[in-house]
């Protein structure tokens, strides 16, 4: 769900989202979605992108990518857990 509202971010600022969040904040922080999905695998970053960003189905990302139902499954955990990490450390959750 989190990397669900990131990549919003980055496709949907410049409509509602820009009047509810602070746009230099978005900008840094939408800079930095796009650092770490660069730091991924170009699998990975694919197989995120698609399901996170654009909503796809299992199914369809194993036919895109042209792997099983399973490797895809690991592929995500792997990336979910790399994104977050490197994410994390680019861009600390602030306190409060």
């Amino acid at each position: 769900l989190w990397l669900l509202q990131e990549c919003q971010h980055i496709f949907f600022q410049a409509s509602f989202l820009s009047r509810t969040i602070d746009p230099e904040k978005s900008v840094v922080q939408n800079d930095v979605v796009s650092q770490v999905l660069d730091k991924l695998t170009a699998q990975q970053k694919s197989a995120l992108v698609l399901r996170e960003c654009h909503g796809f189905k299992y199914a369809e990302i194993s036919d895109i990518l042209g792997i099983n139902n399973n490797a895809l499954k690991q592929l995500l955990i792997r990336a979910r857990r790399s994104f977050r990490r490197q994410y994390t450390q680019m861009y600390p959750p602030s306190e409060g």
